[in-house]
């Protein structure tokens, strides 16, 4: 859990996670429970240096898979579904200051934050390999 969840987030965020942040927590931790599982499912196996490698790799992937949906769950257009299955003003409301509780909560987490710069880096150093490929095969076409 350390390694996994406490790394992202600091104790009181996930205490005062609302059901949808939970849902995206609960996700990340079965994807990265079920890789390990599987990863060592002969015990008498030691792990080789390759395998700690493809699951440092593996994690790093599921934390970027983490943190875009929570930053994707927690976007201002995003944080009252439309499929709530109520339309009580009142519960509308609590939900929309609970969500936004969750959200100052997450702001103001510097563990979440830094997973957050790190989806953004990825993010763009993403882009830059896109835009030198789609550079690259432009020349090559013009030639």
């Amino acid at each position: 859990m350390q390694e996994l969840l406490f790394k992202h987030f600091q104790y009181n965020t996930i205490k005062t996670a609302t059901v949808k942040f939970f849902n995206i927590i609960t996700d990340y931790l079965t994807t990265s429970s079920d890789y390990i599982i599987n990863l060592a499912l002969d015990p008498g196996k030691p792990l080789t240096a390759e395998m700690r490698e493809e699951l440092a790799h593996k994690i790093k992937i599921f934390s970027l898979e983490l943190g875009f949906n929570i930053t994707i769950l927690f976007n201002e257009y995003n944080i009252i579904s439309p499929g709530i299955g109520t339309n009580n003003d009142n519960v509308i409301f609590a939900i929309h200051q609970v969500e936004s509780l969750m959200k100052k909560n997450l702001a103001k987490d510097p563990k979440f934050l830094n997973l957050l710069s790190f989806v953004s880096s990825e993010f763009r150093s993403g882009q830059d390999d896109f835009v030198n490929l789609m550079d690259l095969d432009g020349k090559h076409k013009s030639k």
